[in-house]
């Protein structure tokens, strides 16, 4: 409801989901909320969903019908992204494949996980003596394993992360 009032409010268009890597343990509560996204906000107003694939896909033709398009963001599924949506009987004319324009980073030994970088923290890092770059063609991604010294100074990152000493596992798209 307060997703539809803001929508009129701010006369939008149309609201993206970002479900990301979908587990099939709350397929149906997501497909009940894109339903009633779509109830709120009428016919006239565009409901997208973002999702990244993955190894394993959810079958998203329950909700299918409420949705405009669905936006794929390529993971590291083992087959074309489209074609995992097309043998889910998603219509190609609801298909978009999109590019992450972010990259992740682990740092070895840091129970943290994933963390969030940009390709302006990556230039930095990349340095000839500190970095081993290449690109993953399973993954379709560029890898950067990435070396900060002991003696190197911390490096603060756009989200306010400070690098410290350690090595860092960096993936990220390129145009």
């Amino acid at each position: 409801t307060r997703l539809a009032y803001f929508m009129k409010q701010y006369h939008l268009d149309g609201v993206t989901i970002d479900i990301g890597d979908l587990s099939k343990q709350n397929i149906d509560a997501v497909a009940e909320f894109i339903r009633l996204i779509r109830k709120k906000v009428g016919c006239n107003k565009t409901v997208a969903v973002t999702v990244k694939t993955c190894g394993h896909m959810s079958d998203f033709s329950g909700f299918s019908h409420f949705v405009d398009y669905f936006v794929i963001l390529p993971g590291s599924a083992s087959i074309p992204a489209a074609d995992l949506f097309l043998n889910l009987k998603i219509p190609k004319n609801k298909i978009v494949i999109g590019m992450s324009l972010f990259a992740r980073y682990t740092k070895m030994g840091d129970p943290a996980g994933n963390m969030n970088i940009t390709a302006e923290d990556i230039e930095t890092l990349l340095q000839p003596d500190t970095a081993a770059v290449r690109f993953d063609p399973v993954m379709m991604q560029m890898n950067a394993t990435v070396i900060i010294r002991e003696w190197d100074p911390p490096l603060q990152i756009c989200n306010g992360s400070m690098l410290t000493p350690g090595v860092y596992d960096i993936w990220y798209d390129t145009p």
